[in-house]
């Protein structure tokens, strides 16, 4: 007896192709960006990546500052 000829192991492959088919046809869509963004959420990445953006600003000003420091020096 075949494998696609058994009903069960028809629906299980069935099942398995729909599932992947689902998955590829979300990765561009609005509800893929949605669960990627609340999976980065709960994963922290969110803050870790905000954190980084806030110390990178903060240098940036320090160093106009310190160039400001030095033109007044001159």
């Amino acid at each position: 007896m075949s494998m696609i000829n058994n009903p069960f192991r028809r629906i299980c492959l069935i099942i398995v192709i729909s599932f992947f088919i689902a998955m590829t046809g979300c990765e561009r869509t609005e509800t893929g960006e949605k669960v990627n963004d609340t999976v980065e959420t709960f994963a922290g990445k969110k803050s870790v990546d905000q954190m980084k953006k806030m110390k990178k600003d903060i240098e940036d000003i320090q160093d106009r500052q310190d160039d400001r420091l030095k033109q007044l020096g001159e």
